[in-house]
């Protein structure tokens, strides 16, 4: 298999800069007979988005979730594949992303919670589990 990254235009990209949107990752020589799932995560979020490709004639094609762009931090691609009861990653792609300054006209995106966002979200869970560790070493039980 061949990754490689595809801007609007068509143009074969190296790397990625924090904001683009719009970029396709195209793996070419894919020996499976059916469109694979990829997963998109970065390191700081724990939960990867899964986009389904599509594939014609060997060549599987994917876009890159504009939202994890926004982070500034290199993507990992998962390519996850079913294969009767089975499912299974297949190969790991490493994307390259490039931090920079938001641009003034730049819109959110919502496949993906923002950088805030998932900071603030990150936040309330924390605060939650101690709580709920609080209640549960507590002797008296509140109904």
């Amino acid at each position: 298999m061949d990754a490689t990254i595809i801007d609007l235009n068509g143009n074969k990209r190296n790397f990625l800069f924090q904001y683009d949107t719009g970029q396709c990752l195209v793996i070419n020589d894919f020996k499976h007979s059916t469109a694979p799932k990829i997963h998109f995560q970065i390191k700081t979020i724990d939960t990867a988005i899964s986009k389904q490709s599509t594939l014609y004639g060997g060549t599987v094609t994917c876009q890159i979730p504009d939202s994890l762009l926004t982070f500034g931090e290199d993507i990992i691609a998962y390519v996850y594949v079913t294969d009767g009861n089975k499912e299974y990653v297949i190969e790991t792609i490493f994307i390259s992303v490039n931090p920079r300054k938001r641009p003034s006209n730049y819109i959110e995106v919502g496949d993906a919670p923002s950088k805030s966002e998932f900071n603030d979200l990150k936040t309330q869970v924390y605060a939650m589990s101690d709580f709920v560790l609080e209640m549960k070493n507590a002797d008296t039980i509140y109904y």
